[in-house]
């Protein structure tokens, strides 16, 4: 008899918590695992301790306790690379910042937050950021004329996906 870590594994994709539909549909279909089009589908009747049905709308692979379906894995998706971003910005010279809202949403249905990082800025720039709110303050220095990226970045549930821009300053 095949144990259940071993039934599990076939179903999963190199170690990771993605599951593999095609593994389901030509392997273990209607053997180990049933599949459901919708987790509403999901009978509380006439099921035995171990069983396990494979929701085909929301990747998520569901195990009967005796009591309840638990969640025993799901797909976990990056967040969608950040908009309301441009590919390059001028800053002013006199000083007046630049603001950026960044939107972004995870298909998983989490929670996405976000941050930055930079390349070559030195000082042309100092940056702030409240949650999804990026505002860039430049120099008022005609000393310190340059060309720096900024790269906003969502994540959810520990997957990051950024944008970057590039941010000019001439004097």
């Amino acid at each position: 008899m095949t144990s259940n870590a071993f039934n599990l594994s076939k179903i999963l994709d190199n170690g990771t918590t993605n599951i593999s539909s095609s593994v389901i549909a030509s392997d273990i279909a209607g053997t180990y695992l049933t599949q459901i089009a919708n987790p509403a589908a999901l009978s509380i009747a006439n099921n035995t301790p171990g069983d396990k049905v494979f929701s085909t709308s929301n990747n998520k692979l569901f195990l009967w306790t005796g009591n309840a379906w638990v969640t025993m894995s799901t797909t976990n998706e990056f967040p969608n690379v950040p908009t309301g971003i441009l590919d390059n910005y001028t800053l002013a010279t006199d000083g007046t910042p630049t603001s950026i809202t960044a939107v972004s949403t995870d298909p998983d249905g989490t929670t996405v937050t976000f941050s930055y990082e930079t390349i070559g800025l030195l000082n042309e720039a100092a940056i702030a950021q409240a949650d999804n709110v990026f505002v860039v303050y430049p120099t008022t220095n005609t000393s310190y004329g340059g060309t720096f990226d900024l790269i906003i970045k969502a994540t959810s549930n520990g997957e990051t996906i950024g944008k970057k821009t590039t941010f000019t300053l001439s004097f």
